[in-house]
Formats: structure tokens, C-alpha cells, sequence
């Protein structure tokens, strides 16, 4: 009997770590979908357009707003690349900025509220507000992501007096793609 005793402490003292451990890990699982949740749902109400892209700029979410700034369905944007949201003449630069950044790692601009133009599904061009962020996506298949946020100033750009044909808009547009807006064509 006394030799029972004796193996039956280590055993529960086992079993009430393991209880412990499973108990950790409810609590880990749990705080991680709540901050899922609380991240999905500040992406999903933002009224600004939040996109997470690949390194190649390959879209992987797009939030609703989208819609609003864009014209594209969520859907119809994830797989597609970040440059179809882009005049034609910034495609290039953009492009070209991506990669000396993967290569570099340097950022040749500013990578908070640049204004450029954007590209809407029927094709008016418009004025937006634009943000870049990475993060290390390293969990995902090595995915290193990128954020944009975008925001359609055309609106707050006409009240203010400043159009994309008037000269007090900083940057003044230009069908030269050497003259284009810095902020995709430099990253």
C-alpha cells in the first residue's frame, strides 16, 4: 500500500500541471481570437481602404471600404496586384520602387499620408491619401506584408482649392512618367 502512495503523488502532481498547462493554453487561445476580433473588426469598419499585400504587391485582404474609395469589391481585389489601383503611367515606378525597397530595405519616401493618384474600376482617376507599413509575416508561409491605407482626398483637395490641374496642389500631376507622383513610384 505504501508503495502505491507513493507513486500516486507524482502522479497528480503531473496531472494538476498538465490541467495547468491545458488551462494555459484555453486562456493563450482565447486572448488570441479576441484580438483577432478586435483587429478584424477595426480593418472591417475603417472607412479608409486597408489592404495587406504580399512582397510581389499581390493583394491578400482588402477590407469593405474598398468599395467606397475604389469601386472594387473585397473580393474582386484579393489575388490581384496593388498596381491595378494605379494610373497606368505610376505602375513602372511603383514596381521598380518595391523592388530597390526588398532590396535595400531602405525607404526612398515617406511612408506616411502621401498624396498620389489612384485609379477607381471605372477608371477616373482620383486623388488619395496613401500609408505603407510592413510587418513580418514570417507564420504565413515567409510572407512579408505590407499595409496600405488609402483614403480618397479628392473631395477635401476640392474644398481646400487644390485640384490636380492647379499648381497649389503639391506634386502637380503630369502624364510623364518621370514627373509622376513620388509616392508609388518610389516607395
Amino acid at each position: 500500500m505504501k508503495g502505491n502512495l507513493n507513486r500516486l503523488a507524482p502522479a497528480v502532481e503531473r496531472e494538476l500541471r498538465e490541467a495547468a498547462n491545458r488551462a494555459s493554453q484555453r486562456e493563450a487561445k482565447q486572448a488570441l481570437h479576441e484580438s483577432e476580433q478586435r483587429y478584424r473588426l477595426l480593418w472591417e469598419t475603417s472607412p479608409d481602404a486597408v489592404i495587406l499585400m504580399d512582397t510581389e504587391s499581390r493583394i491578400h485582404f482588402a477590407n469593405p471600404a474598398v468599395k467606397d474609395v475604389f469601386g472594387y469589391s473585397p473580393e474582386e481585389l484579393v489575388g490581384q496586384y496593388l498596381t491595378l489601383l494605379q494610373p497606368e503611367r505610376l505602375r513602372a515606378g511603383h514596381r521598380a520602387g518595391v523592388a530597390r525597397y526588398l532590396r535595400t530595405g531602405v525607404k526612398k519616401l515617406n511612408w506616411r499620408a502621401t498624396e498620389t493618384a489612384g485609379r477607381r474600376k471605372d477608371g477616373t482617376e482620383i486623388v488619395i491619401e496613401i500609408s505603407f507599413s510592413d510587418m513580418d509575416m514570417a507564420a504565413k508561409n515567409a510572407l512579408s506584408a505590407s499595409f496600405a491605407i488609402s483614403r480618397n482626398a479628392s473631395a477635401r483637395n476640392a474644398s481646400c482649392g487644390r485640384t490636380r490641374n492647379n499648381s497649389a496642389w503639391p506634386g502637380k500631376f503630369s502624364n510623364a512618367s518621370s514627373q509622376s507622383r513620388p509616392a508609388l513610384s518610389g516607395l
